[in-house]
């Protein structure tokens, strides 16, 4: 009886026409040049998770420049002087450029506004997961907008 139910339950989902949300979604990201201006460490990883290649011998393709920075800023203290809450930035601004004019550009910008933690510690590695997540969702965001 178990394997009959098995058995039924992998027809009905290989005849479903499941496909992965992201298979036909590869970019071919390809430039003749490369700039990357700003905060390096962000770059670097947009860059990578894109899987943006440079061509130097390909004259008709497009350049790609890249221009990115992250800042936090205290939005609020207490009566005691002591800061209450922040709030993080990251702004992202890419550009494809072909012969000095600009074909496509945009900005990204992500924003999160968070409480102050007991210890510098605890805020320290709750900011480092806070950037990762914003870097996450603009190179998503950059994805779409490279691959339109």
């Amino acid at each position: 009886m178990i394997k009959k139910i098995l058995l039924i339950v992998t027809i009905l989902l290989t005849s479903c026409g499941y496909q992965p949300l992201y298979q036909d979604f590869k970019l071919k990201l390809e430039y003749f040049e490369l700039q990357a201006q700003g905060d390096q460490g962000i770059n670097n990883k947009i860059i990578n998770t894109l899987g943006v290649k440079v061509n130097n011998t390909d004259k008709s393709l497009n350049n790609l420049l890249i221009k990115s920075s992250f800042y936090t800023q205290e939005t609020s203290k207490n009566l005691s002087g002591q800061v209450s809450t922040y709030r993080s930035f990251l702004e992202v601004k890419v550009s494809i450029i072909k012969n000095n004019k600009i074909l496509k550009e945009q900005n990204f910008i992500e924003t999160f506004s968070y409480d102050n933690k007991e210890s510098k510690f605890l805020l320290s590695e709750y900011q480092k997961d806070l950037k990762q997540i914003m870097e996450n969702n603009i190179i998503r965001k950059i994805r779409y907008f490279l691959g339109s």
